[in-house]
Formats: structure tokens, sequence, C-alpha cells
């Protein structure tokens, strides 16, 4: 009996240029975490935080579109079909998340912003 099977040629530099991409979304988060967790409120400024978030945001769009780019999920599925309902959704997540990531960056220019300008304001007695 002969049983056929496909495999998913993987270019060796795109292998070494996701791993890259992995190892700095997995310190980024780490970095993060770390800020975040070890004492509230963060000994960080609005402004580093607010950097770090947008870089998260950055380093997420990169990933994503690397996956997408080098067939990452396109291979897969041509390999193991029954696949390809779990791809769709892993698909769909990463839209959602990478849209929240976005709506946290906004909003925490919008604080920025809003605190940048009670800030300025002279102080003074109030009349």
């Amino acid at each position: 009996m002969t049983v056929m099977t496909r495999t998913v040629t993987v270019n060796a530099a795109f292998l070494q240029e996701i791993k890259e991409d992995n190892q700095e979304l997995w310190s980024l988060l780490e970095r993060l975490q770390i800020t975040l967790l070890t004492e509230w409120p963060p000994r960080v400024s609005r402004r580093q935080l607010h950097d770090a978030l947008a870089c998260l945001r950055d380093q997420l769009a990169m990933h994503f579109a690397l996956e997408e780019a080098y067939g990452y999920f396109e291979d897969a599925i041509e390999v193991a079909p029954r696949f390809s309902i779990k791809a769709d959704r892993l698909r769909g997540e990463h839209d959602d998340f990478y849209v929240e990531m976005c709506d946290i960056v906004d909003h925490a220019e919008q604080l920025l912003q809003t605190r940048s300008q009670t800030c300025s304001m002279p102080s003074g007695p109030v009349r």
C-alpha cells in the first residue's frame, strides 16, 4: 500500500526572519509584563508606556504580515486541509487583536494629549 504525503517547504531565510521576529515579540511582551506587573503604578512615564505599547502594536503588525507574506497559513492548509477552519479563525483573531492594540495605543495617545493640555494650563488662583 502506498501512502501519499505532502510536505511544506520552508525557505531558510524566511524561517530565520520569523524566528527573529518571534523572539523580538516575546522579548517586548516580557518587558511590558515586568514593567506593568512589578509595581503599580509602573516606574515609567506615560510617554514611555505609550511608546512601548505602540512598539508592541508595530511588532504585531510585522509578525502578522510575515505570516501572511510567506504563506504561513496557506502552505499548512495545503498540506492539511482539515485545519483550514482553524486557520481562518486564527487569522480573524489576529485581525481583531491588532485592531484592539490600535485602539489601546490611540486611547493612550489621547490620554497623553489630554494630560499635556491639563498640565500646560497656568496655575494660579481661581477667580
